[in-house]
Order: structure tokens, then sequence, then C-alpha cells
């Protein structure tokens, strides 16, 4: 009795533990060299993403248990093989070819291949493989792996230049990696200093590798720019609306609004011939095979219905940049006039203009007064 009674606490005692603990064990094989090995993941359900940057960066994460606050999901993002340091997105690591056109062999040809017959390959590859993976993966082991999906997928002339939208995706990411490190000083302390010497010691056999925030975020911008003019990845109107729009988001990022107006005008058009389209699907006569199904028309209009929606709030996320940029710059134009101890109208206006002020700054701080008509000289 005592015995089963020690067994039953024993069992309750390890079940406990293993619904604590936030990481799931899986064997799988390579896809690329074909060994078994053990990979983690975590449970999804203990974290929740809570708010977006403007570029769709997740602002928080929010632990559903107690003990979590120093595992950070972004850090377990990649897989790795331990074998032929084959590296990708834990989504796609056991089936990297799903809804490509490329052969596994060329696959294997720039991993496996290029590593034992390319030196400058090699180096990058040793560079960039973590001592540690495993539970205690640092954001340093993290960025080493960004890093190496990155470099793997361009020496693949198919995802290079035909199917690139993973490299602007994983581009992406890195430079929210980044960010996190930049915002904690805990982080900082702990990694930058060895980044930045991972960096510049890699950037010797790659040249292009994106070693901070900024070039990470021009680097996903290159190759999501890629995917729209040179694939056949981007299958929908709404899906290059969402490219479109991540685009323009990362250039709201880099504060580089010219370039951001031009991809939300783009996302414009692309919803302005989709409608001209619902339009004309309209006007088919109901006895033309042509002519879609009541729910494939519902759909469309619902499809439209969200791309503006979607337009909508980048757009509105730009009026509010453009609005905090003004008050900023008429806070400083009122400084500048107090400092100069300036009164009238026009010595105002040729202090900023002097000052370099755009003409809609000078016009809200020092409006020009308006010149009498005719009849104003009489009132």
């Amino acid at each position: 009795m005592k015995e089963k009674e020690k067994e039953k606490k024993t069992k309750k005692s390890k079940n406990k533990s293993e619904s604590q603990n936030p990481f799931i064990r899986a064997n799988v094989l390579c896809p690329v060299c074909g060994m078994e090995h053990e990979q983690i993941k975590l449970k999804s359900r203990l974290f929740v993403e809570q708010g977006r940057d403007l570029d769709l960066k997740p602002l928080t994460i929010l632990r559903k248990k107690p003990g979590l606050q120093n595992i950070h999901p972004e850090v377990f993002f990649m897989w790795h093989c331990p074998f032929c340091y084959f590296t990708t997105a834990r989504s796609e690591y056991e089936d990297p070819l799903k809804d490509t056109a490329i052969r596994p062999e060329k696959l294997k040809k720039a991993i496996i291949i290029s590593y034992k017959n390319d030196p400058s390959i090699k180096k990058v590859f040793d560079l960039l493989t973590p001592s540690e993976y495993d539970e205690k993966m640092t954001h340093y082991n993290a960025v080493q792996l960004y890093l190496l999906a990155i470099y793997q997928l361009q020496l693949v002339d198919y995802f290079l230049n035909k199917e690139p939208i993973n490299i602007g995706r994983y581009a992406l990411r890195l430079a929210w990696l980044f960010r996190d490190i930049e915002a904690s000083e805990k982080l900082q302390k702990d990694h930058a200093a060895e980044i930045q010497f991972l960096v510049q010691t890699v950037r010797d056999n790659w040249p292009e590798i994106p070693g901070d925030e900024e070039s990470a975020l021009r680097m996903a911008i290159e190759f999501y720019e890629k995917t729209l003019t040179a694939t056949k990845t981007i299958q929908s109107d709404q899906a290059e609306v969402d490219l479109v729009l991540l685009i323009s988001r990362i250039f709201l990022k880099l504060n580089e609004m010219a370039d951001a107006r031009k991809y939300l005008e783009r996302a414009r058009e692309v919803v302005r011939h989709f409608e001209e389209n619902l339009k004309k699907a309209r006007r088919i006569q109901d006895d033309d095979p042509k002519k879609p199904t009541i729910g494939e028309m519902s759909q469309m209009s619902a499809d439209a219905r969200k791309m503006k929606r979607y337009i909508e709030e980048v757009q509105g996320i730009m009026d509010d940049i453009r609005q905090d940029s003004m008050d900023d710059e008429i806070s400083r134009a009122k400084e500048c006039i107090e400092k100069a101890g300036v009164k009238k109208v026009d010595a105002i206006r040729k202090l900023l203009k002097d000052k370099n002020f755009q003409e809609k700054i000078i016009n809200k701080v020092a409006p020009q007064p308006k010149k009498k008509g005719l009849f104003g000289f009489f009132k």
C-alpha cells in the first residue's frame, strides 16, 4: 500500500513538473542530411503577444505562468541541425521545400557540399553555429541562428532570386531581435560586444551581413520588394496588399515617409483594381458560367473591406506621425523665436526661414497678415 502511494506521489510530481516545463522535446530527422536529433520548442499557449510596433513586432509578451520571465519565444524561433548545420524556422524545418520547385539535391549541395568544399562558407557556418542549442539558448545564440538561416538561403539561387520571401521574413525578425537587445541594459551588457565582434569577423566572408537593426530592416525591404517583382509567391490581391503594407510599415519605422507613402498608394491601387473587378463580376449575367457564386461574391466583398481597413490603419499611423513631427517642429520654432527675442511677424518669418524651417511651419507659427481687399479701405 505504501509503495503504491509513493508511486502515485512520484507520478503526480512528475506530471506537475512536466506541466510547468515550457519546453517540448521532439526527435526529428534533418531534411538535409537525414540524421535524427532532438529539437525543442516552446508551448505557445503559455505566451501571448500583445500590441504591435510600426513594423508589426510584438510590443510585449504576456507569460501565462510564473517563472517564465526569462524565457523569450523569439530566441527559440529557429531549428538547427547539429550534424550538417541546416537552420530554418521551426514551422518549416521538417519540410523546407514544400510548395517550391527546388529539388532536395540542390539544398544538400548548398549546405553539405559547400561546407566541405568552400573554406569561406565553412568559416561562416562555424562562426554562426551556437555553442548552446537547448533551453539555455541566449539572445546571442539566436542572433547566430537567424544570421545562419539567412546566409544559407542566400546560397541557394532559387531562394535568393525566385522565392526570397523567407530571407525578408528572417531579416525582419532579426531586426526585432536587435531591437530587443538595444532596449535592454542587461541584454546589451551581456551580448552587445560579442555580437559586434561576431559581425565584424563574419563580414570578411559575408560583406552584406545585416549587423544591426537598421541593416536588417533594409535587407527585409530588399527581399520583400524582390518578392513582389520577381516571384509568383504572391498569388492574391490580399496577399499583395499585406506585403506592400508591411513594406510601408518598415519604411515608417525607418522614418522614411516618402517611401512609406509610395507603398501605401500602391496598396490603394491594388484595392481599386480589385473593386473594379468586383463591379464587373456583379454585372455578369446570371446565366453566364463565368458568373461567380453568391458565396464567392460575398467573400470578395469581405476581402475588399478587410484590405481597405488595413490601408486606413496604416494611413492613420502615418497621419499621427506627421502630426507629431509637425508639433515638434512648431515647438522648436517657438523656442527659436523666444531665444531670438523677435516680435514682428516679418522678422519672425525671416528668422525661421534662415533656420531652414519648412514654409508650412512658418505659416503656422507666424501667419502672414491678410491683405485688405478694395472694400477694406473704407471700413
